[in-house]
């Protein structure tokens, strides 16, 4: 299994990486990464979201709301004090002008999208599993599916299993089928564990067996909202679904200060325990180089926390042209995936767009990133998911519903909020979108005259204005 992808360059020094399927099942079973040579946007505004402080991106004014770019590496890996996976992505900048400038990549190497996962299974740590000097209550399919056959002739059937965790260090457990009902325990060895890793109860321990038959065990650290407390008591993660959204996930429960997000264009999500995940590894005047970097056309590398709590920045090209090609109004039907806390099961959740505007209009007048404000058919368990972007979503009706009563006059001139900073296709509002350095074009601009979003050559019914296609 090769744990680093690298497109032509050797590293210079080694680091410990993971297998990547480990990796990926300690990640969350919606978490993929992109392939070598694929195509990717990065969003710096998503990129600052990720670091533990505030971005402050006022002395970079040459920075772009998002470049296209190839991937030329990426490392799984994991934290050596807490186990938290992390990978190491190194992108470079695609000029418009290559002769590939439209491959998506489609003939990446080591790519992920059809590989065949291996099987694991996690379970959340209950107060029991988590107790000094106890056992872990094994449920029934993971020892019939995962752990090593069990010889139920035995009296008891009882027997010693060996398992990797993200360092390459093994573990001894003692495997027991016992009680009344009987059920399957690991006993000794388990304190042991528990007491090394410092477990608590919300975490999840993850089994997962590997191509060469190896037992493999990972951890997911709960995640701490406002307070130190569990960010939700129902564990509900937004992620995206393995084969409609691959990309572009974050945490349902993420608390986000809207002022924040107009001040700063970043919401870090910190909790008054300190808990920040990955976030507090990933430094502010990191994401400045990145996003420097990035803007300049040089190549430059990006740490990326998959359990922050925050969407991932470096989202498939392909997802983001056919999300910006989608013509998005206040009134749109949606769907979105989420995962549970332990990744057993998916559930889709309905809402419906309120409006579209830009998060940060100020510091990021072009970027689509949260374009979308939303309201959900089940706002209690959605409470704090105010702000998504576009490719995180999938339509199920593009036609937003107009209430007009009996005598309403005609509906070409009905008035549209004039607050509302909405994007489109246009070739004439150069002055608004910064262009990019080294010759790409804009995806989309903005304009104020419309508070629909347009793709293509179409006339909007409502204003009467044209749009035009951008030059092809």
């Amino acid at each position: 299994m090769i744990t680093f992808m690298e497109s032509k360059e050797k590293p210079k020094e080694m680091e410990k990486c993971l297998d990547s399927q480990l990796w990926h099942a300690c990640a969350g079973g919606m978490v993929q990464m992109p392939s070598v040579n694929t195509k990717v946007f990065y969003f710096p505004q998503g990129h600052s979201e990720h670091a533990c402080g505030t971005v402050d991106f006022r002395n970079c004014p040459r920075i772009q709301a998002y470049i296209l770019c190839r991937v030329a590496a990426v490392k799984f890996m994991a934290d050596p004090e807490t186990d938290e996976v992390f990978a190491k992505i190194r992108l470079i900048p695609v000029n418009t002008n290559d002769p590939d400038f439209e491959d998506d990549g489609i003939g990446s190497i080591n790519g992920n999208e059809t590989q065949e996962k291996p099987a694991s299974f996690a379970k959340t740590l209950t107060q029991s599993d988590a107790n000094n000097g106890g056992g872990f209550s094994v449920p029934r399919y993971c020892a019939e599916t995962i752990f090593p056959r069990l010889d139920y002739s035995a009296d008891p059937p009882v027997q010693t299993i060996l398992a990797k965790d993200v360092h390459g260090e093994t573990w001894k457990f003692r495997h027991i089928y016992r009680g009344t009902p009987r059920r399957h325990l690991l006993t000794t060895g388990w304190s042991t564990f528990v007491n090394h890793k410092k477990l608590v109860a919300g975490d999840s321990i993850v089994f997962l067996r590997a191509e060469n038959g190896d037992l493999c065990i990972g951890i997911r650290r709960a995640k701490r909202g406002i307070g130190g407390g569990p960010e939700s008591s129902t564990g509900w993660n937004a992620t995206a679904g393995n084969c409609m959204i691959p990309y572009g996930g974050f945490s349902a429960f993420l608390r986000e200060d809207e002022g924040k997000l107009m001040r700063n264009g970043s919401s870090n999500g910190v909790s008054s325990n300190g808990n920040l995940m990955g976030k507090r590894k990933v430094r502010p005047e990191q994401v400045i180089e990145a996003a420097t970097l990035a803007s300049n056309g040089q190549q430059f590398e990006v740490v990326y926390y998959p359990r922050a709590s925050t969407p991932e920045f470096c989202v498939k090209a392909s997802l983001v042209k056919a999300a910006l090609q989608i013509r998005w109004c206040s009134g749109m039907r949606f769907k979105m995936a989420f995962e549970t806390e332990d990744s057993s099961r998916i559930s889709w959740f309905m809402g419906t767009i309120s409006s579209v505007q830009v998060a940060d209009p100020l510091h990021w007048p072009d970027s689509p990133w949260r374009l979308l404000q939303v309201t959900w058919d089940e706002p209690d368990l959605l409470q704090n998911v105010k702000r998504v972007s576009p490719w995180l979503v999938e339509l199920v009706s593009n036609m937003p519903a107009i209430h007009l009563s009996p005598f309403s006059p005609p509906r070409k001139k009905l008035r549209l909020p004039q607050h509302s900073v909405s994007p489109r296709w246009s070739t004439s509002n150069a002055d608004i979108f910064r262009q990019p350095p080294w010759g790409q074009q804009p995806l989309w601009v903005f304009t104020q005259h419309c508070s629909c979003w347009h793709a293509g050559s179409q006339a909007c019914s409502l204003r009467s204005i044209f749009i035009r296609s951008p030059p092809q």
